[in-house]
């Protein structure tokens, strides 16, 4: 079972990306789930208010977009997008972005994407600028036995 299909099955997620968003440059991308095609995925990225949020706080505690939301009574509905940071600096921002469409993420799986961090900021660190010399995204996870 590799890392992403990890993430997918213990947040019954849609999609997961790891998004390294280049806050000097042009140079973002995405490893896996991209929600966008690789050309759009820049300006895609740093129009996210997820990505916003860490830019301008440096946090790194993971955050849901229906925490950003004015309405705290809209927070429960609809789909939504967990964000893990991995990184914040002032040329970058890597994160784990994991979504679905179901239901929106919960304050437990909030607290279960903390204890996560540190072990996904050790599979996927940020080593260059270039995708294709960061390590790979298929990282065998051994928290499941085989063919779980």
């Amino acid at each position: 079972m590799t890392a992403t299909s990890f993430l997918r099955e213990a947040f019954q997620a849609d999609r997961v990306g790891i998004w390294h968003v280049d806050l000097a440059g042009a140079e973002s991308y995405c490893l896996a789930d991209a929600p966008v095609p690789p050309e759009a995925f820049h300006d895609y990225a740093l129009r996210h208010p997820l990505i916003r949020s860490f830019r301008d706080t440096g946090s790194l505690a993971p955050l849901r977009d229906s925490d950003l939301r004015a309405d705290p009574g809209a927070a429960d509905a609809g789909p939504g997008t967990l964000a893990i940071p991995l990184a914040v600096g002032e040329q970058h921002v890597r994160v784990v972005s994991i979504s679905r469409v179901s239901s929106a993420f919960s304050a437990r799986e909030l607290l279960l994407a903390g204890h996560l961090q540190p072990v996904l900021a050790g599979i996927w660190p940020v080593k260059r600028v270039a995708p294709e010399e960061d390590g790979p995204v298929t990282a065998a996870c051994e928290c499941l036995p085989p063919g779980r």
